[in-house]
């Protein structure tokens, strides 16, 4: 008989590893189709506005709160989170390793762009989002 190791553990490394080959994966497809690594970003960011309704009125550190969670989901890291309702800041890891840029054939300014995603939801929730790279780490802020 076969066996599987189904351990919340061993699924968690497997979501997040599969989460990142199917974000890489809209990154390789919008290229192939002579679009950009931006163009499937703001797709990707328009169509996941709905999602984020429960969060809408209740400001910038719960915006940056759930940004960060899906980062974290990823395989990334929280290296510093603070704010409040009005402003709120994050320092998160880079999830995607120079190695695995290489393979694939994508640019470090390719996979960034998929910080862009949370620009138009940011928008719909009338809060302002900004990031930047910061050596091996990003740092996201999000204002009212």
């Amino acid at each position: 008989m076969l066996q599987l190791d189904l351990a919340p553990e061993h699924l968690y490394v497997h979501a997040q590893q599969n989460l990142l080959a199917m974000s890489l994966a809209g990154l390789l497809y919008a290229k192939a189709r002579g679009g950009s690594a931006t163009d499937f970003v703001e797709f990707v960011g328009e169509k996941a506005i709905p999602c984020w309704e429960p969060i809408r009125g209740l400001g910038a550190f719960e915006m940056l709160h759930e940004v960060s969670v899906n980062l974290a989901a990823a395989g990334g890291q929280v290296l510093a989170l603070s704010g409040n309702a009005a402003q709120a800041e994050a320092a998160l890891s880079d999830w995607v390793s120079d190695d695995v840029r290489t393979i694939l054939g994508l640019s470090r300014d390719d996979t960034d762009a998929l910080w862009d995603l949370y620009k138009p939801i940011a928008t719909y929730l009338e809060l302002q989002y900004t990031w930047a790279r910061v050596g091996e780490h990003f740092v996201v802020k999000v204002r009212q």
